[in-house]
């Protein structure tokens, strides 16, 4: 597959995102609105949303694995959405989990995690915060969401049905609740095991095989309940093609839109038992700082937004290290205890290139080339949309 095919299929995955993050807003407010104080509001004409200078309104997209996950508060997830009601347009940008952040000296998505830690209802702001100085805009509104509680939502609208491309098979799919299962070893062998793995010569999933399951979807339209919904978007080590990043994109989309799809259904939308229920489970499901007067402006924002004009932005990688249509490239390992993190081609912390090529398309005009630093030679780098 080309690199063109890449980036449209990325690019598809981000709008999805875009629009079930504005959906998922939706439903709240119509749960709100079947119990009804916020109806007047709807009611009334015009968009009264908070605007950045430039009459845009500016949202920070978060999704986190939550639950058992390792690392259930990593925003995994981190999508700068800039929407301009005026022309009807909106500009995404995906923002690289494995950005290094040198202000909590460690990955950008680890940020809303650190700061929640510390002060319980302070993660939307931090992250918002750290995202501003990288892409050089304000960020008016937050929005994270749990996708456990989109397990939840999808088993309350009786399941999805997805049409699946390719046969998915995966053995090392990691079981829910079996992290820490010994399969049968004493605890000096686990501690064994433990070591090496922590060293890289073995690998969890070799060394512990019962905290793995096979995980297999064949072809075709299948009917998904939530826990089927969520293995199928979450395998990472299927094997053949599904076993890449972009096919694991593509099934998120089909994913994504089968619920939108259900969601939009007659038999959803007329069914005030449903609607309420999906209130109830995504209200527990979501940090946001959107205020319940604001809810009524989103949905019609969102509806707004149905006809709009959007420009996705999807930071890619190549291993070829003579490309220079980048901004981002990989750090010195050993600089970052042994990680893996992208850090600005320019140098640490200087995300000079990344605010322009940002403000360039947030404000509609030329976009610069970015130069290379000639005094690094990344093996791995990540490019800007062509």
């Amino acid at each position: 597959m080309n690199h063109r095919s890449r980036i449209q299929g990325q690019s598809k995955f981000i709008i999805s995102l875009k629009v079930i993050g504005i959906l998922l807003i939706g439903i709240i407010a119509l749960g709100v609105i079947f119990i009804g104080p916020l109806f007047f509001r709807y009611a009334q004409k015009g968009i009264h949303l908070k605007q950045t200078a430039n009459q845009r309104i500016t949202i920070l997209l978060l999704g986190i694995g939550g639950g058992t996950h390792d690392g259930p508060l990593l925003t995994d997830t981190m999508i700068f959405a800039s929407v301009d009601p005026n022309s009807n347009q909106m500009d995404l940008v995906s923002i690289p989990r494995d950005l290094w952040n040198s202000d909590i000296s460690q990955k950008i998505n680890a940020t809303y995690a650190l700061a929640e830690q510390n002060k319980t209802g302070s993660g939307l702001q931090a992250a918002k915060s750290e995202v501003s100085k990288v892409v050089g805009e304000p960020i008016t509104y937050g929005f994270r969401i749990d996708f456990g509680g989109f397990v939840k939502a999808v088993d309350a609208i009786g399941g999805l049905d997805v049409n699946v491309a390719r046969t998915l098979d995966d053995y090392k799919y990691p079981i829910d609740g079996s992290e820490d299962d010994t399969c049968g070893f004493t605890q000096q062998q686990v501690t064994d095991l433990s070591a090496q793995i922590a060293t890289g010569s073995a690998s969890s999933e070799d060394s512990f095989p019962c905290r793995y399951k096979h995980l297999h979807v064949d072809p075709g339209l299948q009917h998904m309940d939530g826990e089927t919904a969520l293995e199928f978007v979450r395998s990472r080590h299927a094997l053949g093609s599904e076993g890449s990043d972009f096919a694991r994109s593509a099934r998120q989309q089909l994913v994504i839109e089968a619920f939108r799809n259900k969601l939009l259904s007659t038999q959803t939308l007329l069914d005030p038992v449903k609607m309420l229920n999906l209130y109830s489970i995504l209200k527990s499901s979501i940090d946001t700082d959107i205020s319940q007067d604001e809810i009524p402006d989103f949905i019609k924002l969102a509806q707004q937004m149905k006809t709009a004009q959007i420009h996705s932005f999807v930071i890619d990688y190549t291993n070829d290290p003579t490309d220079e249509g980048n901004f981002l490239i990989q750090g010195d390992p050993s600089l970052f205890n042994g990680a893996y993190v992208l850090m600005p081609r320019v140098g640490m912390d200087n995300y000079s290139q990344i605010q322009a090529f940002v403000a360039c398309k947030v404000q509609n005009i030329g976009c610069p080339t970015p130069t290379p630093n000639p005094l690094l030679s990344p093996t791995k780098v990540l490019k800007k949309q062509k």
